[in-house]
């Protein structure tokens, strides 16, 4: 499986301007094709961990994330990692499921404080 980010931004001028990654996965069948169902399902995964990365200024457990996608746990879980897997500078708290880092925010604290509007709800990698 690949993925791809791009970037764009949105407000209303300087200073208010929020980035918005999204994520283009792709998993190559062996005999051609591609998985297209889960492949959506993982970009979506994506997307939504950085949507409340923004929201909050955390990342979701993989059970919130079930609740958000209208899946199982499991399910949520799995395609977590596999976005994770898939993507540039995302990954895990070692041997569990916690996202510790997701491009381009820290799901801990580190001293790249990240400032929108005057607040500071967020941490960079």
């Amino acid at each position: 499986m690949g993925c791809y980010l791009s970037q764009g931004f949105y407000g209303e001028g300087i200073g208010d301007m929020t980035a918005i990654l999204t994520a283009t996965c792709y998993q190559q069948h062996p005999k051609g094709g591609k998985y297209m169902e889960e492949t959506a399902l993982v970009q979506r995964a994506y997307t939504v961990v950085v949507e409340h990365f923004v929201k909050t200024g955390r990342a979701p457990h993989y059970t919130e994330l079930a609740a958000i996608l209208g899946v199982r746990p499991d399910e949520a879980r799995h395609v977590q990692h596999k976005a994770a897997e898939s993507s540039i500078a995302c990954w895990f708290v070692k041997d569990t499921d916690y996202v510790e880092s997701w491009a381009p925010f820290s799901n801990v604290p580190t001293h790249h404080r990240v400032t929108i509007k005057g607040e500071q709800n967020w941490y960079g990698q």
